[in-house]
Parts: C-alpha cells; sequence; structure tokens
C-alpha cells in the first residue's frame, strides 16, 4: 500500500528543497521506467504543502535552471506565442475550454463564482482531457490535471492536483506559474494569499539528474 508523503513549509523554495532531499533518502522510493524520460526515482502520492507562497525565497538558490521559469512565466498568459509546448496546451485549455459548441475561460468563470459565493466549492479549473491525456498516444500527456480555488478567513487558497512531476527540473517553474495564477485571481477579488497545495500522483527525478540533485541538496 502506498502512503502519502507530505512535505510542509512556510515558503516555495524551502518545500521543494525538503520535498527533493525527501525523494533521494526515502527507502519507499522507487526506481521506475518512463516512456518520456528513462528511468527515475519516484515517490508515489506527495503532497506538497506551502503556508506563505508569496514569501522569499520562493526559488531555491539550488535550482539549477532558473532560465525554465521565465520560459513558463507565460503559462497562463492568454495569448503568449512563445510558451513551451506543454505551457501552450495548459493555458488555451484555462482560457479556451472547449465543451461543445461554448468555450470556458475557466479564469473569468472561476473569479465569478467566488466574487458572487466567496465560500464555494465549486472554483475547480479542469486542465486533463481523456481525449487527449488518455487517448492519445502521439504527444505527452499533460502534467497536471485540475485545480481548486476556495475563500477561507479573506484568504485565497489554492489546491493542485498533479499527474507527474519532475522533482528536479520542473517543480519550481511550475509552482512558481500556478502561484502566479493564484495572485492574479486573488488580485481581481480583493483577497490576500493564502496556502497553496499540491497533490502530486508521480513525483521523481530522473536517473540522469540523481548526481546533480545529490551534490545540491544529498
Amino acid at each position: 500500500m502506498t502512503l502519502p508523503r507530505t512535505f510542509s513549509a512556510s515558503t516555495l523554495g524551502h518545500a521543494w528543497e525538503i520535498s527533493v532531499m525527501g525523494l533521494l533518502h526515502d527507502p519507499s522510493a522507487l526506481l521506475v521506467d518512463s516512456v518520456t524520460g528513462g528511468p527515475a526515482r519516484e515517490l508515489e502520492c506527495v503532497q506538497l504543502i506551502v503556508e506563505d507562497p508569496q514569501r522569499e525565497p520562493r526559488v531555491s538558490s539550488h535550482y539549477v535552471l532558473p532560465e525554465l521559469i521565465e520560459d513558463y512565466s507565460s503559462l497562463f498568459t492568454p495569448y503568449a506565442s512563445t510558451r513551451p509546448k506543454d505551457a501552450a496546451t495548459i493555458a488555451d485549455r484555462i482560457y479556451g475550454w472547449r465543451s461543445g459548441k461554448r468555450t470556458i475561460d475557466q479564469v473569468d468563470a472561476v473569479i465569478s463564482e467566488l466574487r458572487d459565493r466567496p465560500h464555494s466549492r465549486r472554483a475547480v479549473m479542469s486542465f486533463w482531457d481523456p481525449a487527449e491525456d488518455l487517448v492519445a498516444l502521439d504527444g505527452t500527456p499533460l502534467g497536471h490535471c485540475m485545480a481548486w480555488m476556495s475563500v477561507r478567513e479573506e484568504a485565497l487558497n489554492m489546491a493542485l492536483v498533479s499527474r507527474s512531476v519532475d522533482a528536479w527540473l520542473g517543480a519550481v517553474p511550475n509552482m512558481i506559474a500556478f502561484t502566479g495564477l493564484m495572485h492574479t485571481v486573488a488580485a481581481k477579488l480583493d483577497l490576500a494569499i493564502g496556502s497553496y497545495t499540491q497533490f502530486i500522483f508521480s513525483y521523481h527525478i530522473y536517473v540522469r539528474d540523481l548526481p546533480s540533485a545529490r551534490r545540491a541538496l544529498g
């Protein structure tokens, strides 16, 4: 039986550091093969909890690929033409989800829902599309499934459910991008920023990156 692992910290940078160290040293981590990146050391069902995602350090000094953060800064910009391929996919689904003949801007819908009903439990954005990510085999499935936002104690909280996250290279840019979306929604609603929680089905470091991770945080 897989037991969830929780890594909790006050900042994004610290949460990332302790989660990588946990992944490197947890005896329950398994070596698994993958279609896209080869063998990886993996923990299943990992939960990251960040008390104050605005507080510094948001990016750990041990993170080795800061240019990816800049690339993913357009993750939730509706019409950016220079996004990475996967960032384009998620942005298009957030701002232009197609349902029959309708196109739904999920950000606007969530803002309207929380403005009209601040304690709503319906402020959910969907990213995973089974027709594209489960059935289609000619590309990489989206790494994230859904996000939920809630207003509690006059602050906006966010919970993200992710299918697969590369802990060493991908986790930091994704956390920065998603908390950026959180900041956008909070500003529209004139709310403070609350907590950020991310639940990840497969949290892993590829074998090729283990030496770098161990030198930095091992």
